[in-house]
């Protein structure tokens, strides 16, 4: 989905007043990674709006995430591009998806200011949000807020209380800290789609690869991919032009190549396709290793040849990655 869909309405309210709607249930957040428990969120307000007057219901999210806004320099953590957060958010078929801007004059809104101002442009019935929803200035809103707010207004609110796994919340932080410590099996059963992928273009590589037997391709994500895992050798799949295949994938830049400078290659198994420009999603399954600096050429290809074998161990059958991650 993108802005030119017409269930996509930006929604400035420092600028706009009345949208013109009024949905039965509207359930607000950022939405990243859209995980097993944001899904059960956007699951409990759709079946919540058939029980309203209005009979529909929306998705309230900003553009890009506010993380990003307030820490412009820190490397990128978001688990998914805005394209593909907001693709995804259209499967769950809300009549409405509504986008603010990340900026910090609607950040800095005070919450019951956000609140008076959100409730004339939607009118909604019913709020749903997480139980540790916060929002407006220096993030003080909470849900007893939004409660308050919607007694006076006769307006329900519904805290959710976050879904665990393993004893523990699903959060979108605790899927980053999972892809920072290369527990990647953790983080996909976290996830939508139950596999973490990027995706990029193929630029051109350093050749080694090719000239030691396993072609690799180097895969140049855009301004705002999300973040790779910790570094090291994974065994994942790609698909490119519509095909999948098993791969051996490296993260960060290998240390056996001192002008190496792509921190994502990928070594397809059984392509023989020339993929130099194509746009490829890498998914990832499982870590093998860490990577390492080798002494000769013979060690390096011994040890790359060892992970392939292992790749198709634990790819038996490759199918292609989910076409997002980065776009």
């Amino acid at each position: 989905m993108s802005a030119s869909d017409g269930r996509v309405i930006s929604w400035d309210p420092l600028a706009d007043d009345d949208l013109g709607l009024s949905v039965g249930v509207l359930a607000i957040g950022i939405f990243d990674g859209l995980h097993i428990g944001h899904r059960a969120l956007l699951e409990e307000a759709r079946a919540h709006a058939a029980d309203t007057k209005a009979g529909s219901w929306a998705v309230l999210t900003f553009e890009s995430d506010p993380d990003e806004f307030f820490h412009p320099d820190a490397p990128t953590r978001r688990l998914m591009s805005d394209a593909d957060r907001l693709a995804l958010l259209a499967g769950y078929c809300p009549d409405r998806i509504v986008t603010l801007p990340t900026r910090a004059d609607v950040l800095g809104l005070a919450p019951e200011d956000f609140l008076e101002r959100l409730g004339v442009a939607v009118r909604p019935e019913r709020f749903v949000v997480g139980a540790d929803f916060r929002f407006g200035a220096g993030n003080a809103g909470t849900v007893v807020d939004i409660a308050r707010w919607g007694r006076r207004h006769g307006c329900a609110c519904e805290g959710l209380e976050l879904l665990e796994s393993d004893g523990a919340p699903v959060t979108s932080t605790r899927i980053r800290r999972l892809l920072q410590d290369g527990d990647i099996e953790a983080a996909n059963a976290l996830l939508y789609g139950g596999r973490y992928c990027v995706t990029g273009r193929v630029g051109h590589g350093r050749g080694e690869g090719g000239r030691l037997g396993f072609a690799t391709a180097n895969v140049e994500l855009p301004e705002g991919a999300p973040m790779l895992p910790k570094d090291g050798v994974y065994a994942g799949v790609a698909s490119a032009d519509g095909e999948g295949y098993a791969a051996a994938i490296n993260v960060g830049r290998p240390p056996s190549f001192a002008d190496a400078t792509c921190p994502l290659e990928a070594h397809l198994l059984d392509c023989s396709e020339d993929l130099y420009g194509q746009e490829i999603t890498v998914g990832f399954l499982q870590r093998l290793r860490d990577s390492r600096r080798f002494d000769s050429e013979a060690e390096l290809a011994e040890a790359v040849q060892g992970d392939i074998a292992r790749v198709r161990e634990t790819v038996s059958a490759p199918v292609p990655a989910y076409e997002g991650g980065g776009r």
